[in-house]
Formats: C-alpha cells, sequence, structure tokens
C-alpha cells in the first residue's frame, strides 16, 4: 500500500511525494518553524503511511517569542504580547525622551529564530541643559522638556540665571558645569562625568569620552560614546553571550560610558563577549559520529553509517539548531523496493525469508533459504541459508560471488554397478531429474523398472540414493513337451529333464509339458522316464525364444 504526502508551507519539502505502507519515513520542518512552535522544538516529524492509503502529515508551527521574554526599557511603553517570527514589538519613548543616537520617538526589537528579541534601544532624556547655562553661581539640571538651575549658597534662580549677569556670561561652562566669576575672566568647575575643554572664554564643561571598546563579534562597531550614554550592543550573526547548547541565550547586552571615562555593563568593567553560538551535538542517527563535542555556528558534523557507504552532515546553524545537509538525514533507512508482482528485491531468486522482520532497516539482515532439494550455489552443491544486510542507502547488500537463484542440488555419478551402464550420462543428474542405469546386452536384473531401467534418485544433501545389485547375465523361458517318440500322440508325464551343463532337473506335469529359464547358448540335456528308453544328448540353443519336443521311446 502506498500513500501520496501533500505538504503544506511549514514544510521543507514542498512536492508530493509516495511513501509506502510500514516505512520509516522523517519530514523536515521549513525554516523559521518547529514540531511545537518552540525554538528548540524538533525540526523534523516522522510520517507514517496507514492501512487505508492515507498519509498522517502534521504541519509545523512558525517559531513564537513570548511576550514574558520582551526586556525591561527605561522611559518606554510597549505592548506585552506573543510575536511571531519575523514580527517586531513597538517601544515608544515617554514624552521628553528619544531613542539613542537617532532620537527618533520609537524603536522596534524583532522575534528571532532563536525564540528571543533583537536587541533593545534606549530612550534617553533630551538634554535641555544644551545651549543654556544658569550663569555663573549654578549650574543646569536637566528635566523633561525642562531645566532648572541649582545654584549655590546665597544664589537664586532669576529667570533661569544663579545671580547677576557677570563675566561668566549666560552660557559660560555649558549646562554641565557652574561658572565662579574671576577678574577680568571665569572658572569652571564641571560636575561628575563631565570635564573642561577650552580656554579664556571658550571654556566649556563637555561630557566625558569612553573609546570604543575592543570587542569581537558584533553586528555593528560600538561608536564613541559620552558620558552618561547607554546603548544595548548585539552580537553578529549566529553569536550570543555563550551557554549550554539549547538554551536561550542573550545575544545582546547594555553598556554605558561611565563618570571615569570606561565602559560599564550591569556595574562591572568587564564587559560581555559574543561567542560563536553552540548547537551541541548533533542528533542521534545510528552511525559514528567523527568526533563527539559540542559543535559551533558554521562548524559542521559528519556522521559515518555501518558500511561506509552513506556520510551524514549537520551544519550547525546561527541560531543554534543543525541542518542536515547531506542526502540522506539518517542511517536507519528502510530497503523495501519491490519489483512489478510485488516480490522483495532481495536473496535469491526463488528463496523464502526464514529469519528477520518486515520492514528491515539498515543495518538489520534477511535471511534466506531455498526450499528442499534446492541451492543458491551456481555449482549445484548442497547450500546453507544466505543473510542480505540492509545497507544505510536502503539498498540490499549485493549476493556472494556464487550465488544466484534457487537450483536443483546436484548429484555426481559414480561408476555404474557391475554390468549395469549409465542411460545419457551426459545429462545432468539432480533432485528433479534423476539418473537411469540399464543392464549391459545380454544382462538382467528384477530390480530394473518395466522398461528395463532403474531410476537412482539425487538426495538433497548431494548424494545418491541406493544403487542396484550387479546385473545377471539374462535368462530365456522355454517350454517344453514330453512325447512318445514311436506315437508323438502320446504324451509322458512326469517325464524327467536334466540340464546337462548345471545339473538343473524339471518335472513334466501330467499332460507331458515343462518350463525353464535357459540362458543364450546352446545347452544339453537328458530326458527319462519310467518304462521308456531314456534321451541321453538332447539338445536346443537359445537366441530369443525357444520351444523343445523331447520324444522317448519304449
Amino acid at each position: 500500500m502506498q500513500c501520496e504526502v501533500v505538504p503544506d508551507e511549514s514544510h521543507r519539502r514542498n512536492e508530493p511525494w509516495i511513501i509506502y505502507h510500514n516505512s520509516f519515513n522523517i519530514v523536515a520542518c521549513a525554516d523559521g518553524y518547529t514540531e511545537d512552535g518552540s525554538a528548540g522544538g524538533a525540526t523534523e516529524l516522522p510520517l507514517t503511511c496507514d492501512p487505508n492509503g492515507v498519509a498522517d502529515l502534521q504541519s509545523c508551527r512558525i517559531v513564537t517569542c513570548s511576550g514574558s521574554d520582551l526586556e525591561e526599557a527605561s522611559n518606554a511603553d510597549w505592548e506585552i504580547q506573543d510575536y511571531p517570527l519575523g514580527s517586531s514589538a513597538t517601544y515608544t519613548c515617554h514624552e521628553g525622551h528619544a531613542v539613542a543616537l537617532t532620537f527618533a520617538a520609537t524603536f522596534e526589537v524583532q522575534c528571532l529564530r532563536t525564540g528571543l528579541f533583537s536587541a533593545l534601544s534606549t530612550c534617553r532624556n533630551i538634554d535641555d541643559c544644551e545651549g543654556h547655562s544658569c550663569g555663573s553661581n549654578g549650574h543646569c539640571v536637566d528635566g523633561i522638556n525642562d531645566y532648572t538651575c541649582d545654584c549655590e549658597e546665597g544664589f537664586e534662580e532669576v529667570e533661569k540665571e544663579c545671580g547677576n549677569i557677570d563675566d561668566c556670561g549666560p552660557n559660560a561652562c555649558g549646562g554641565h558645569g557652574a561658572c565662579h566669576d574671576l577678574v577680568n575672566g571665569y572658572m569652571c568647575e564641571c560636575v561628575e562625568g563631565y570635564e573642561l575643554q577650552g580656554e579664556g572664554t571658550e571654556q566649556l564643561c563637555v561630557p566625558v569620552t569612553c573609546p570604543p571598546p575592543d570587542l569581537e563579534n558584533l553586528a555593528e562597531p560600538v561608536p564613541e560614546m559620552h558620558f552618561p550614554e547607554t546603548l544595548f550592543v548585539a552580537c553578529a550573526t549566529g553569536h550570543d553571550l555563550g551557554g549550554a547548547s539549547g538554551a536561550k541565550t542573550m545575544n545582546f547586552f547594555m553598556i554605558a560610558c561611565s563618570a571615569e571615562g570606561h565602559h560599564t555593563s550591569r556595574g562591572s568593567t568587564e564587559l560581555p563577549q559574543c561567542r560563536p553560538t553552540v548547537c551541541g551535538q548533533p542528533p542521534d542517527v545510528g552511525g559514528v559520529l567523527a568526533e563527539v563535542r559540542d559543535y559551533v555556528y558554521t562548524e559542521i558534523a559528519t556522521t559515518t553509517c555501518q558500511g561506509d557507504d552513506v556520510v551524514i552532515t549537520h551544519l550547525c546553524e546561527d541560531d543554534g539548531t543543525f541542518t542536515v545537509t547531506s542526502e540522506y538525514s539518517t542511517c536507519r533507512n528502510p530497503c523495501n523496493h519491490i519489483d512489478e508482482a510485488g516480490n522483495l528485491l532481495a536473496g535469491p531468486v526463488g528463496a523464502t525469508i526464514t529469519g528477520g522482520v518486515l520492514p528491515v532497516y539498515h543495518p538489520d539482515s534477511l535471511e534466506f533459504t531455498c526450499e528442499e532439494g534446492f541451492t543458491p550455489l551456481e555449482s549445484g552443491e548442497p547450500g546453507h541459508p544466505i543473510t542480505q544486510a540492509c545497507q544505510a542507502n536502503g539498498e540490499f547488500e549485493s549476493l556472494p560471488a556464487g550465488l544466484s537463484h534457487c537450483r536443483p542440488v546436484k548429484c555426481e555419478r559414480p561408476e555404474a554397478p557391475h554390468n549395469w551402464a549409465w542411460v545419457h550420462p551426459q545429462d545432468e543428474c539432480n533432485t528433479i531429474h534423476p539418473a537411469h542405469l540399464r543392464c549391459a546386452d545380454g544382462y538382467q536384473s528384477n530390480q530394473a523398472a518395466l522398461d528395463g531401467m532403474f531410476s537412482v534418485t539425487c538426495n538433497a544433501d548431494g548424494s545418491l540414493a541406493t544403487m542396484p545389485d550387479p546385473c545377471v547375465p539374462a535368462t530365456y523361458i522355454v517350454t517344453g513337451h514330453a512325447k512318445n517318440a514311436v506315437n508323438p500322440v502320446i504324451k509322458i508325464p512326469g517325464a524327467v529333464i536334466t540340464i546337462i551343463e548345471t545339473g538343473e532337473t524339471i518335472v513334466a506335469n501330467n499332460v507331458g509339458y515343462y518350463t525353464l529359464s535357459l540362458s543364450e547358448g546352446t545347452h544339453h540335456y537328458t530326458v527319462t522316464a519310467d518304462g521308456f528308453i531314456s534321451l541321453e544328448n538332447g539338445q536346443v540353443t537359445i537366441n530369443g525364444w525357444a520351444h523343445t519336443t523331447s520324444s522317448c521311446h519304449r
């Protein structure tokens, strides 16, 4: 029974194909789909063909990122819900805040094949102190869509300035430093995280600079940053922050530029490192893995099946899963090829299965045996059961040399028994066609059939059945009539006939008749009877048939 398999968009294979009842089949999910929709779910489904010719094929489910995995972003709002692969969640910055570097009001994170979301951006407070100063006796404090002045003791904020206008001027030292009036000049006192830049009237408190860190395997290089900026850093494709194979692992992290001019992450100056994504060990496909270890992104694991005729390769993908890149996906393939008549294409032609179970999968075997009296050996010698293994490519191994189909066991003729001769000695003697013996000319055997031949049967073990006894010289039936020599009408009952050469004696019956067996040739005899003169030297010649008349005189 066969079934037609019709895949849908969730399966990697997109054209219909045929499978057979009791066969073992696997269907791969399309990229981004798994058996249950989880990132670590199985990417292959079993496929069977039921006795009614219906294929049991389930659909794969698209990988989905859980809304509970959305990272918390400061100063932003977002909607918590599940997102299918490729869709994005939107973060909206609070009023008075903008996306770092872009100054946009929103940013998005995308659902990835790993089941996690892509790297976050940050919503920063828009620096309202930019371009403003609180005068010589205070510094600007940024707010939301506004700023205030933090005045020194003895000074108060008047129209966004601390104290009277002096040499400091309204913009002296910038928004992150306090200007102290001097004679014919001023001095800037910068707040933490800011440093003085410029001289004279060009003095300005600017953010401390954090140079680009020495990080590898990033999606984009980290630009020069300034205090107190923060930035989410994304790992390059196929890289993450490391972890056990199959576990969800973050592929981004946040860094901040500290007041000391160092990059930090979660308060530590030791920054996370992006490493190749770990796929672990490939699935067990019934072969021998070349290297038993954990494989990482872009590495290929090679598995060799028993017999070395099939090699299976698995590529470690960027999402931490393996993809089969070879023709075969398992060593455990079925050997189920049949001919037009539905016969399994295995074993000697004419043999029956006497060991093993159908369907047979690699590396199992089937045992084949010819029926009694037949052999798979081309020599005709008695054979034995033949074992044929199922190879990983779905084909049975070749039969050994000298084997083909089941044929009758052959027997060798010995020398014919004494006085026998083989009939058609050039013909083969086997368990179907027995050999025949015939006595040599002039000889006979009571073991021969009516046609004069003796059949010698060939046994299943290659031996001949029992041979006949030697042939003996052929004899002929001789009939005679003892009569009165003077008056032949008179019969002589009880006459005694004696063969001179052998001494054999025969007595005539009550009407004078007698019967005896003689070999071919000339024989001499005597005839005696009471009241009659004896015949002393009678003669009879046998050449196929004889009838004699013996006469005696009274």
